[in-house]
């Protein structure tokens, strides 16, 4: 039975107020109604006896939506927390090869995340066009950014508290716990993030090639992976879809999302990435994990 808290009841014959649950009295006679009994204490008998009305508490949410590229939002029942947003199509003023092939959804500036994380300082991860317009707008937002990501991210200023977050930092915010670890990439101060919120464990490995140190220190946390987002692209220093499905099972993951694919590719992981409880997300959908 789900946990129990002090409130008010809906329900038609009780005033205690509290929202849609109902009240202990109600939920003995419910529950000795499936049964086939008679409950033989009235509602005032049963209130008195704990003290107040009771009801079961609400179950915490969490969504997590990918944007695209390594880009991901969560929302862990009201805290939402963006990485990486690439918003833009900057890449292709640089490489023309790597140009968008799916427009950017707008609806993701009007999103003030409270917490904003960029794992290194590449174009596609740490994207000024986005971070102008995101940090720009938006007011009190934590942005924790590894070192390169975090020099060029706090010149947007507007007041927002950057945090260098390299490898081994931990931050805290509310009830959701950040903690950065090594990535092997081209930028040398690039990081994965583990999330840990509600007794379940989030890693994003950021960009990375597979590396016996970025897995040791993932284990070396002694945390269950309920989930890894891996990049699985196979260039630019990030590993392949073989590879990428190793370290996913050398991590420990309970689930595999793949992500890094089909915004300048046309890469089909549906198909090719051979991971276990794998999970193939699609550009701006929920990840049902």
């Amino acid at each position: 039975m789900p946990p129990l808290k002090k409130g008010r009841c809906l329900a038609a014959a009780c005033n205690r107020r509290h929202g849609s649950a109902r009240c202990i009295w109600h939920f003995v006679h419910a529950r000795g109604a499936l049964q086939g009994k008679q409950v033989e204490k009235s509602e005032e008998e049963l209130t008195q006896s704990v003290g107040l009305c009771m009801i079961r508490t609400e179950e915490k949410k969490m969504q997590c939506i990918w944007m695209g590229q390594a880009g991901l939002l969560f929302d862990f029942d009201g805290t939402k927390v963006m990485i990486d947003p690439y918003l833009s199509d900057c890449v292709a003023k640089v490489n023309p090869a790597n140009r968008r092939r799916v427009p950017v959804e707008e609806k993701f500036f009007d999103i003030r995340p409270d917490v904003l994380i960029l794992t290194h300082d590449h174009l596609d991860h740490t994207d000024p066009e986005t971070l102008e317009r995101i940090l720009g707008t938006h007011k009190d937002i934590l942005v924790l950014a590894s070192k390169n990501a975090w020099n060029h991210a706090r010149s947007f200023g507007n007041g927002h508290n950057y945090v260098m977050f390299d490898a081994g930092t931990r931050w805290t915010f509310k009830d959701v716990t950040f903690r950065a670890v090594r990535a092997q990439h081209s930028d040398d101060s690039a990081v994965g993030v583990v999330i840990g919120w509600n007794e379940k464990h989030y890693y994003v490995a950021g960009d990375t090639l597979w590396h016996d140190r970025v897995i040791q220190e993932v284990n070396a946390l002694g945390l269950r992976i309920d989930a890894a987002f891996v990049p699985v692209n196979g260039v630019g220093n990030n590993m392949n879809m073989a590879d990428a499905a190793d370290f996913a099972q050398a991590v420990g993951a309970l689930k595999t999302v793949p992500v890094h694919f089909g915004l300048f590719d046309s890469l089909d992981p549906a198909a090719d990435f051979d991971a276990a409880n794998k999970i193939i997300p699609t550009i701006y959908k929920e990840i049902r994990l």
